[in-house]
Parts: structure tokens; C-alpha cells; sequence
């Protein structure tokens, strides 16, 4: 495998986000509930937690997939960028919100085949 270079940011937390950032981070807690680390860890760039963002959202809203699928790409992006605790909220919601078997959930996890036929394997599309 390939090194991977990872980049570290300061986590921007909402008391303390400049005027350009403090809203799209509330917006997130008033539409999530709370704010997702990687929404701070990109808060660092205005322009970059605006993108993020956007593109969340629509992919949570029209997409094609359905719950269950999404959550397995999300948990497969998390598994190969080696975020421990995005993989770890990924599995949660997986098991918990999303439908996924916990058998699909670990094998992602553990980077093992899927053992379920009827479940696309996005996992195994990676570089």
C-alpha cells in the first residue's frame, strides 16, 4: 500500500469560529443534532467546509442510494482515509440507524469480504 500523507488541522469548535464559519457550523448542529469532527477539522477553510457541506447534503438527499448503501460508502471512505473515529460513528450508524447487517459492518471494518451477495461490494472498489 501506497503511504499516506495526513494532514492536521486544529478541530474549529463553534464558541470560537470566525463570522464566516460560526453559521455553517450551526447550521450542521441544527440539522445534525450536534457537529460532526470532520465539520471542524474543515472549518479551517470557509470555503472548504462550504464544500464539504454541499456535497454531504445532497448526497444525503439525492442520491439514489438508500440509507444502507450510503452508509456503507461512508464507512468504506472512512476505512480506507484511516480515520479511526469516523469508522467507528460509521459502524454506529451502520448498525444502529442504517440497516446494515453487523456481519457487512465488520468486514468493512476489518477489511474482509462482504459476506452478504445482495450488498454491492463498494468496499472492494478502492485504489
Amino acid at each position: 500500500m501506497p503511504n499516506k500523507t495526513h494532514l492536521k488541522f486544529e478541530e474549529i469548535i463553534l464558541e470560537k469560529a470566525n463570522n464566516e464559519v460560526k453559521p455553517l457550523l450551526q447550521e450542521a448542529k441544527n440539522r445534525i443534532g450536534y457537529i460532526p469532527n470532520i465539520y471542524g477539522m474543515v472549518a479551517n477553510s470557509a470555503n472548504l467546509l462550504k464544500t464539504y457541506t454541499a456535497g454531504d447534503v445532497d448526497f444525503r438527499k439525492n442520491s439514489l442510494f438508500d440509507n444502507k448503501e450510503k452508509e456503507i460508502i461512508y464507512l468504506t471512505i472512512s476505512k480506507e482515509n484511516a480515520c479511526e473515529y469516523c469508522v467507528a460513528v460509521h459502524s454506529t450508524l451502520s448498525d444502529t440507524m442504517s440497516n446494515v447487517p453487523p456481519a457487512v459492518t465488520n468486514a468493512i471494518r476489518e477489511g474482509g469480504n462482504i459476506p452478504d451477495e445482495n450488498i454491492p461490494h463498494w468496499s472492494t472498489l478502492h485504489a
